[in-house]
């Protein structure tokens, strides 16, 4: 049965994982994270969509097989956009 991490974007901080069950505990670290069930993680994140204030944050839900491919995919863009500024002699947005 496969597994899923529950996780919130921010594009000034990047990804965080919630770490823990019950509680809103949240890391960079996906490692400690606890892993949902699909149905689990599709109700965490329908109920934080439904109650979030701002638009600060998305969130989402991955498996723990893509995990890595998603982080890895989302820096890859980074270092790409920060290149095209630097080409430019601009200032990247997220600095």
């Amino acid at each position: 049965m496969t597994k899923y991490y529950v996780y919130r974007f921010c594009k000034n901080s990047g990804f965080a994982f919630k770490r823990t069950k019950t509680t809103d505990y949240w890391t960079h670290d996906f490692s400690v994270c606890w892993q949902y069930s699909k149905k689990g993680a599709e109700n965490i994140v329908k109920f934080n969509e439904e109650r979030k204030k701002n638009n600060l944050y998305q969130y989402g839900m991955v498996s723990v097989d893509e995990v890595e491919k998603m982080l890895k995919k989302y820096n890859e863009h980074e270092d790409e956009m920060t290149y095209i500024a630097e080409c430019m002699n601009e200032r990247p947005y997220w600095i």
